[in-house]
């Protein structure tokens, strides 16, 4: 190994060991200095690579992703029809034994609280669900070929919605994951209203779009 992949095996290290810490440990608890200790690292090296909490939150967003991105196209991607479609919605609801999404609720729920008080970690979550919504979208459009394309993107909406909230009841408030059951049927019965009726609410010409506050 040469030693320009040192550093980047070691912000690899780092991010791995935020997250065992926040999984672990929960938001209130999270520092540098466990962060080093969890890589077993020092704290210096730990700020060399992430100068900033925003930064490493910002980062570890994006490793997470990035995990989630791998795992969709070595499997989802690879099924073609309805099989697909299925199968991106059954991985983000943890649905099928076989095919199971990262263990990382509580630390996507942490991520989520910091977004309260931290612009770069609310902008990078926001561009990383809005992404996700834009796949969903194509994946619907594929699926139900005679929705038209907003009606395909409030379904999309309405999905992330739904597991995002669902996620937060499970690993926040500690309610049986099997409630996961219950979502994945009220997600066929949206599918079924809006494949009969055909046409979207009407209520916003684009979704996915910013507040403009923001």
């Amino acid at each position: 190994m040469g030693h320009k992949d040192k550093p980047l095996d070691q912000k690899t290290n780092i991010l791995n060991a935020a997250f065992r810490a926040l999984k672990q440990h929960g938001l209130p608890h999270l520092s540098y200095d466990t962060i080093a200790k969890e890589a077993d690292l020092s704290r210096q090296v730990v700020r060399y690579h992430f100068k900033d909490a925003d930064t490493l939150m910002v980062a570890l967003s994006e490793h997470l992703a990035a995990g989630y991105r791998e795992s969709l196209v070595s499997v989802v991607m690879q099924a073609k029809g309805e099989q697909r479609l299925n199968l991106f919605i059954d991985f983000f609801l943890n649905i099928r034994p076989d095919f199971t999404k990262p263990e990382d609720d509580r630390v996507f729920d942490a991520l989520f609280a910091l977004t309260t008080g931290s612009q770069p970690v609310r902008t990078a979550l926001r561009a990383q669900y809005t992404l996700l919504g834009q796949v969903l979208t194509h994946e619907f459009m594929l699926q139900y070929p005679h929705l038209p394309a907003t009606a395909a993107e409030e379904l999309s909406f309405l999905f992330i919605s739904l597991m995002e909230g669902h996620w937060k009841m499970v690993a926040t408030l500690g309610f049986s994951e099997d409630h996961k059951h219950v979502t994945r049927q009220a997600m066929e019965r949206l599918i079924e209203s809006y494949t009969n009726n055909h046409e979207p609410s009407g209520l916003l010409d684009t979704i996915w779009k910013r507040n403009p506050e923001e």
